[in-house]
């Protein structure tokens, strides 16, 4: 349960499945259950927030957030977001057992985190703003290139996590790997070009 005024959103790993109000402008949100997972995955976005949304092949809702000053720079993020989330339920035959994976944009922070249906981000690799023409198809690179990474650990070290932390190699060496191949899987006319740009 988050405790929190009316005009904010508030996200987690799950959907919430009601709300309570509570007088004087604030309510009360509950979510749902979460699968069995780790906790360091445990997470929850709160604040004055503007999104985007979109269905996976799957029907896995997917969302896109950010604070009031990203509006308009989200539409990218979703099309990388849905197209790599379908990339790797294709190439491992396994469909994550959630209903929705919210991708939230933050004004400071270190990179990204792959908390399970909810991925924070730094705004710098989320948000794309459509009228900076320089440098744009690195700027998507970059952003599509984390994304998919961030999303590849829901496979590999979200559902199925390591034993201990000195292990978390594993978890980054698959994401590492992921982040490269969910990208060319999700844009295959795009793969030659990306691969020369890499290479440079």
């Amino acid at each position: 349960m988050v405790y929190k005024p009316k005009s904010w959103v508030v996200l987690s790993n799950t959907m919430n499945v009601s709300t309570i109000d509570m007088g004087n402008g604030y309510e009360a949100v509950f979510f749902e259950k979460t699968e069995i997972m780790s906790t360091y995955l445990l997470a929850i976005g709160i604040g004055d927030l503007v999104g985007v949304q979109g269905f996976t092949s799957d029907g896995i809702l997917t969302r896109i957030w950010s604070y009031r000053s990203g509006k308009g720079q989200l539409e990218a993020a979703l099309k990388s977001a849905i197209r790599c989330t379908d990339a790797m339920t294709k190439y491992t035959n396994y469909q994550l057992p959630l209903k929705k994976i919210d991708h939230l944009a933050v004004p400071s922070f270190f990179g990204a985190m792959e908390n399970f249906g909810l991925i924070v981000y730094s705004r710098y690799n989320l948000l794309l703003n459509p009228n900076d023409t320089q440098d744009k198809l690195f700027s998507w690179m970059g952003m599509t290139s984390v994304i998919c990474h961030e999303l590849s650990h829901h496979w590999f070290g979200d559902v199925v996590t390591n034993k201990w932390w000195g292990d978390i190699f594993l978890h980054e060496g698959f994401a590492d790997f992921f982040e490269n191949k969910a990208m060319a899987l999700a844009y295959p006319k795009e793969k030659d070009l990306m691969v020369r740009l890499i290479e440079l």
